[in-house]
């Protein structure tokens, strides 16, 4: 999420300078697209292709080495491209120690020492983290986004007996809306029916449908379950219970963990200072102590 607080219109320069940094703006307002699972196979196909190349190139160096070697080398350059790529943008965002500085460092100084082979699986082994880690941040996802689901995107409003299908932006606190058997309440209302059974267990976990009467309060998101009923808007556009969980939410993912901003602030001060101690080892003893140049250069990557 980005911000922007100006008193012009700034719109073009900002999605331009958002694109520049290699990134895409969606619309809220447009119709929310189906998740698409990480585990998709056009998605992964470039990693499959990866792993594809490894073995191909490794069974290339068990029947003719110097073939192998060269095999390692392309796929090397083939996995490297979409790491050094993101390296670049991280740097012109004002990110030049992440952590695909540092892979990209690593494989082009294997290459340089005939480490081939090495170079090609650490970044097969770093590309499939990075899949596992999107994996695991996309399970994490599901469940604000079965939350987001919870609100349908209209509501019938019933005005002198006249039926009005509205957004959800259009509803206010007094309007009547009415709600069919199987719906789920667009806002938080208070129950004009006589009884009704809502399922709230998207909301509160209780499995059993709750039995509601004339002039109790239900939450967005419920389900009316047997019956069409006739509620009473009581929360504003944007402030329904769905909405509120949404908020709190979003707070707590700005308010960070002390331990996590402890390791940004140490991340900064830590990766440089080995980069540049890794530098030190791999230049130093061979220029001031007349070492071989290719053992230090090997040390200093070990480091790294």
């Amino acid at each position: 999420k980005l911000v922007v607080d100006a008193t012009d219109d700034v719109r073009q320069q900002v999605e331009a300078a958002i694109r520049k940094a290699g990134y895409t703006l969606s619309d809220t307002s447009a119709p929310k697209s189906a998740p698409v699972s990480p585990f998709a196979w056009r998605d992964n196909l470039p990693l499959i292709g990866l792993i594809g190349l490894m073995a191909i190139s490794w069974l290339l160096a068990q029947f003719h080495p110097a073939a192998g070697e060269m095999a390692f080398i392309a796929t090397t350059l083939v996995g490297l491209w979409p790491i050094a790529r993101q390296a670049v943008r991280l740097m012109r965002s004002g990110n030049p120690f992440a952590i695909e500085t540092l892979m990209s460092v690593a494989a082009i100084g294997a290459l340089f020492i005939g480490a081939t082979a090495e170079a090609a699986m650490v970044l097969v082994l770093f590309l499939i983290g990075e899949r596992l880690e999107g994996w695991a941040a996309n399970r994490a996802r599901q469940g604000v986004s079965a939350l987001i689901a919870l609100k349908p995107e209209t509501a019938t409003r019933l005005n002198c007996d006249q039926r009005e299908t509205v957004a959800l932006g259009e509803l206010h606190p007094g309007d009547v809306i009415e709600v069919a058997a199987g719906g789920r309440l667009p806002a938080d209302g208070k129950l004009l029916s006589p009884f009704a059974s809502f399922d709230e267990s998207a909301l509160t976990g209780e499995s059993v449908p709750v039995e509601r009467r004339q002039g109790d309060s239900v939450a967005a998101g419920a389900t009316s379950v047997d019956r069409l009923v006739t509620l009473e808007v009581l929360s504003e556009p944007g402030d329904s219970a769905i909405d509120r969980i949404l908020r709190l939410i979003e707070e707590a993912e700005e308010r960070r963990a002390p331990v996590e901003r402890f390791i940004d602030r140490f991340s900064r001060i830590y990766t440089p200072a080995i980069m540049a101690f890794a530098l030190l080892v791999a230049v130093l003893p061979p220029l001031f102590m007349g070492m071989p140049w290719l053992p230090w250069i090997y040390k200093g990557l070990t480091l790294l």
